[in-house]
């Protein structure tokens, strides 16, 4: 079973996790009485990494820490939740959950509102964005890998679009929301995820333009 893990300095917290449920979705109730409980980041560090610290252990766990503040940090960022109503109509970058693949091996960001899965190859990575105006402070940490954590939300989901470019005048650009969108299936929406080519054509077609 994996876990989700928050480390608040003077109370650290695991959470076990169904990987057959909505991983998200149980993130979410863990918050739910949080003064701010639909914001938060979410956190990657590998099994091999993790392996290296016992968090039971005052004095591992303080290692963890202090290697977890530096720049040479096992944690990558990986998705951020931001699910604000007033925030949908600005689009699909202000609202939803927003996940890149902290080893970049897939291209941009998926984006989750509600029961809709966008995929966006065109999109910077979420984690270069450093954004903390859109997204909360709050960080939970998972071994759970990017591809899984797609993957699981991919089944969850019941429309599937991706982002093929944007409006090509100045006027529509200033309308966040007005993109251009494809609706596509769950198999194709697997395959954006499993091959990163897939994401590489639709980006230098755009560029190309």
């Amino acid at each position: 079973m994996p876990n989700v893990f928050q480390d608040q300095i003077i109370n650290f917290q695991q959470y076990d996790i169904d990987s057959n449920d909505n991983i998200f979705s149980q993130i979410l109730d863990i918050r739910k009485t949080e003064l701010d409980s639909n914001r938060f980041f979410l956190k990657y560090i590998s099994k091999e990494d993790l392996s290296k610290y016992d968090f039971s252990n005052e004095e591992s766990l303080n290692e963890f820490r202090d290697i977890c503040s530096t720049y040479n940090s096992p944690l990558k960022r990986m998705a951020g939740c931001n699910l604000r109503p007033e925030k949908l109509e600005k689009g699909i970058r202000y609202a939803g959950i927003i996940i890149s693949d902290p080893n970049k091996k897939v291209l941009g960001q998926f984006d989750i509102i509600d029961d809709r899965i966008i995929y966006s190859p065109i999109f910077p990575f979420f984690y270069e964005e450093r954004d903390l105006i859109k997204f909360a402070n709050d960080d939970y940490f998972t071994t759970i890998p990017f591809e899984d954590l797609v993957l699981n939300q991919i089944n969850h989901a019941n429309r599937f679009f991706v982002h093929l470019g944007n409006p090509k005048t100045i006027k529509d650009f200033n309308n966040y929301g007005d993109y251009i969108m494809n609706e596509i299936g769950k198999e194709q929406m697997i395959e954006y995820l499993t091959i990163p080519e897939k994401g590489e054509k639709i980006l230098k077609k755009h560029l190309t333009r």
